[in-house]
């Protein structure tokens, strides 16, 4: 679960994007799936408001996101970018 690393770019930019896994993405709905993005996002340490921050949005703009409200395409490309940046923790039991 996560992000893939393969990667768009943003036309005339020049900027390369990591694209959402469609574990994370509904492209019909143009959404995140709420409940996968928590896990990623859980699973790479953060709790919500720390993701937030890292993140560089706030955190009533990712509950929206969590209630599976659509999200700008900053916001999209922000949470996208930093789930890539940190690789889930490995549990070792």
């Amino acid at each position: 679960m996560g992000v893939e690393h393969s990667s768009d770019e943003m036309v005339g930019s020049g900027i390369q994007l990591p694209r959402p896994s469609a574990s994370l993405w509904s492209g019909a709905s143009g959404r995140f799936h709420p409940v996968q993005l928590r896990t990623a996002i859980v699973a790479r340490g953060w709790t919500v408001s720390e993701f937030a921050a890292a993140a560089g949005v706030s955190r009533a703009c990712l509950y929206n996101v969590l209630r599976h409200q659509a999200a700008s395409d900053r916001t999209v490309i922000r949470i996208t970018q930093t789930l890539a940046a940190r690789e889930p923790l490995s549990l070792v039991g």
